[in-house]
């Protein structure tokens, strides 16, 4: 067949050919051949890649009703509701929509969660070779390199050999520096320092608020249980921490109450039962390295000893 008749037959295919979809897709809001919600205006898909999508909102322990009376006094219009057994999610289609919403649920003290918004997340290095040090000190060691992170978080690390070593978590504006010009500073208050792109590590996350795994302490506005007793009260306000004859605080077993499976364990315990079940997200791909083979050619062995 020649090559003219080859892009003849593509031409003819082009019409009816069906646009691709992505498997990711099946979270968006109701297409045309769906019927929305009653009492809100379905959204548009969003257009760009899955990290620039808005977060949903997920709220528990409210009424469908209520939570459209609380959307309907902040103004907003195009809005979609998905109601479920476990939770009411909640999804916008642009970011001020999603602050007033979410500003709303806070105000009113409405059990719910969401995630970071695209705009407000950060370049994350990790900063290493430093021992332990004020980070004051540290933020002001890097501006004299015109090096201004927004906040810099203590990462403490097993006890070493000779010294306690810390690595330290910079974020930075995202897109706003390259890892290029951090690594041109080599010495930071006299030690000499390596930097590092910030991998989450493949690991469940846990929201150290309400204990539940899938999203984190920031954007969490449940009720808080605590990781010892599942109380309903903050961690560090647990009553029975003060009522321990152990030194360091710590509950006897019989205390321990897991908020997740009500075993006698704290709730951030990795050998829970509802940790193993849920899956683990997916580490961020990397890229691989040159990959080289040893050889014996590569270890000659050593002379024989002369008798």
């Amino acid at each position: 067949m020649s090559l003219a008749q080859f892009q003849q037959m593509d031409q003819c295919a082009e019409p009816g050919r069906a646009p691709a979809v992505s498997g990711n897709d099946s979270h968006n809001l109701p297409n045309n051949d769906e019927e929305a919600p009653s009492g809100s205006q379905p959204t548009q898909r969003q257009e760009g890649s899955k990290m620039d999508r808005l977060p949903a909102i997920v709220v528990k322990g409210t009424s469908l009703e209520y939570v459209r009376q609380l959307i309907a006094a902040t103004g907003v219009i195009h809005y979609t509701t998905n109601a479920t057994t476990n939770a009411i999610t909640v999804f916008v289609t642009n970011a001020k929509d999603f602050k007033a919403i979410f500003d709303t649920f806070k105000q009113h003290r409405i059990n719910c969660f969401t995630h970071q918004l695209p705009e407000a997340r950060t370049t994350k290095v990790m900063v290493r070779g430093l021992p332990e040090t004020d980070v004051e000190d540290i933020a002001e060691a890097l501006a004299e390199f015109n090096i201004r992170p927004i906040t810099i978080k203590t990462i403490r690390m097993p006890p070493q050999q000779f010294h306690r070593q810390t690595k330290y978590l910079l974020h930075f504006p995202k897109e706003s520096i390259t890892l290029d010009e951090l690594r041109q500073v080599r010495h930071v208050n006299h030690h000499r320092v390596y930097f590092d792109l910030y991998l989450r590590q493949r690991v469940t996350r846990q929201c150290q608020n309400c204990q539940k795994y899938g999203h984190g302490k920031a954007n969490c506005f449940r009720t808080p249980k605590c990781v010892k007793c599942a109380g309903a009260h903050a961690s560090s306000m647990c009553p029975r921490s003060k009522t321990t004859t152990n030194p360091s605080g710590r509950l006897a077993t019989p205390d321990l109450r897991c908020a997740n499976c009500g075993d006698r364990h704290t709730a951030n315990f990795h050998g829970c039962p509802a940790r193993r079940a849920i899956k683990p997200a997916e580490r961020t791909k990397q890229i691989p390295g040159p990959s080289f083979q040893l050889v014996d050619e590569c270890f000659p062995s050593l002379p024989k000893p002369k008798t």
